[in-house]
């Protein structure tokens, strides 16, 4: 429910994302942000959300509560946190089985399995890896997760630390970032000074009020309802003295936020979800947002509902309706996903402008299911889509992932890379599982009612594929060469790239591209990187 999955659909604006599926808003505003050194991601300050969640018990009448008091404004401080979660079976019950997930910054999570005693990887092509004390990216960044004083570091061996007496965040600069200080304890304003440019300081002011909390749930029929309130955050004063302010409904759910600049969005909510089935957690699915820059043009709205049909629909501020039909299978993974277009309403289909398709690979179930009693496929991947045009023309795009056997348009997994359950009543069962690297794209060219011929071929040759010492490094992004293919198989064009080569560069398995040839399509992108190669053949035409 929480965080990005790539097969969910996204309604995007400009500090966050209404998830189509679930209803939920995603928000991330940023505030400040600290670049770092080498290929470390920034660290920044930014703002979420945390909708209301809510469960009913029942005696001799039943009674509404949320879950926990912490919804609504809150901050992302200081890092892009990568972590593991572990579960385990009864702890008095011999033999003890356990089960890890690795949870990106997004906050969605990712079933790791064993592809050794002591190394685990995500099994869902994320790319991370785990081995029991720090975690690492696809880009090869290593997330301390039970290691003191370590933060996250880079193949070049560029750090965040944490000072231990202190508990100040050092980032790969050297500067010490505190957070922002503030207390929910009480209603009041606070300001924290962080560290701004040139040495100065940028002062962020958080105000604290009370909502006052109100449920008005139509079931349980004579249900009792929930009366309270809670201090939330209601402001942000940034240091050129502009803001963000922050409204609640009586649910608790943010109802709008008022930009620096003057703008407003706001949002509506509607039914109660029954997603997670006649248990907690309930929510309030959100039914509109409604933009409104203050300019006399008044506020521009879309919706969230769905058709008669119970397709999900969302329509935007010229009535175009865009409308979702998700295709689940017996255990309500996603199959496949049909976005259809619509200038107007979709109820005349003489409105359609166009129809993607993307059919996703799904995995079996979790294996670790008994353990952290999460049934659902341990991966779901797209493998290709189709477009369909109103004028009936169709073209489609086809992938294939590293540990896929090559059926076009149709891989299924190979048995030659495998994870284990290396737990005691797993008894070593294997699994096949990718790595998410993409090593070939099959574009077809547009045909009446069906695809045309395939048109081009790109394909991905991945560094670690050829060099273990990268694979170990979980190095897994880093192309050494991709070829382009025209319809016959002959080679069109053909790019390679060169990392940590012997030529003035550090020494070691670091990821830098470093490549030096004449003619080059990039020149100095970044410190590490200075030219690329191409070749074509000698029958092409620059």
């Amino acid at each position: 429910m929480t965080g990005f999955q790539s097969y969910y659909q996204y309604d995007a604006f400009d500090v966050g994302n209404v998830n189509i599926n679930t209803k939920l808003i995603n928000l991330k505003i940023p505030l400040i942000s600290y670049p770092q050194r080498g290929t470390l991601p920034s660290v920044d300050f930014w703002v979420n959300y945390s909708p209301s969640l809510w469960k009913y018990t029942c005696g001799s009448y039943c009674t509404w509560s949320p879950t926990s008091l912490r919804f609504g404004i809150s901050f992302q401080q200081l890092l892009p946190y990568v972590g593991v979660a572990r579960f385990h079976t009864d702890l008095h019950v011999q033999p003890v089985d356990y089960a890890y997930h690795a949870f990106d910054p997004t906050g969605a999570q990712h079933v790791l399995g064993w592809t050794s005693p002591t190394m685990m990887e995500s099994v869902d092509g994320s790319g991370f890896r785990f081995d029991g004390t720090n975690i690492t990216d696809k880009n090869g960044i290593t997330y301390c997760w039970a290691q003191r004083g370590c933060v996250m570091r880079d193949p070049n061996g560029n750090a965040v630390t944490v000072d231990q007496q202190t508990g100040d965040t050092i980032d790969s600069v050297g500067r010490h970032l505190v957070g922002l200080n503030y207390s929910l304890l009480q209603p009041g304003c606070t300001t924290s000074s962080l560290l701004g440019p040139n040495g100065g300081t940028a002062p962020f002011t958080v105000c604290v009020s009370t909502v006052n909390i109100s449920t008005t749930f139509s079931w349980p029929v004579g249900s009792h309802q929930y009366i309270g309130s809670v201090n939330m955050i209601t402001s942000i004063i940034r240091p050129n003295g502009t803001s963000w302010s922050f409204t609640y409904d009586n649910y608790g759910d943010l109802q709008s936020i008022g930009t620096p600049m003057g703008g407003t969005i706001s949002f509506t909510y509607g039914s109660l979800s029954s997603t997670l089935g006649g248990g907690a957690p309930y929510y309030l699915l959100v039914s509109t947002r409604a933009v409104d820059a203050h300019d006399s043009s008044g506020a521009h709205s879309w919706s969230y509902s769905t058709t008669q049909s119970g397709q999900l629909m969302m329509t935007d501020p010229l009535g175009n309706d865009t409308v979702y039909t998700i295709t689940h299978n017996g255990n309500q993974d996603i199959q496949s996903t049909n976005v259809d277009y619509y200038n107007g309403s979709h109820t005349n289909p003489q409105n359609l402008i166009k129809s993607e398709f993307t059919q996703n690979l799904v995995s079996g179930p979790n294996p670790f299911f008994y353990i952290d009693n999460n049934s659902s496929a341990y991966a779901a991947i797209p493998i290709y889509t189709t477009t369909i045009w109103a004028s009936g023309r169709v073209s489609k795009t086809c992938l294939l992932y590293d540990g896929l056997q090559n059926v076009p348009c149709a891989p299924i997994y190979s048995p030659g890379q495998i994870f284990t359950d290396n737990n005691p009543d797993g008894h070593g069962t294997q699994y096949p599982f990718t790595y998410g690297s993409v090593i070939q794209t099959s574009d077809y060219d547009f045909g009446n009612g069906a695809a045309g011929a395939l048109l081009r071929q790109t394909n991905n040759q991945y560094l670690w594929q050829g060099n273990s010492n990268y694979q170990s490094a979980n190095l897994l992004s880093l192309v050494s060469s991709s070829a382009i293919l025209d319809s016959s198989g002959a080679q069109f064009a053909q790019t390679s790239y060169g990392y940590d080569e012997n030529n003035g560069s550090p020494q070691g398995v670091f990821g830098n591209e470093t490549v030096g040839y004449a003619v080059a399509e990039r020149w100095h992108i970044s410190g590490d990187e200075h030219s690329v190669r191409h070749a074509r053949n000698a029958n092409s035409k620059d």
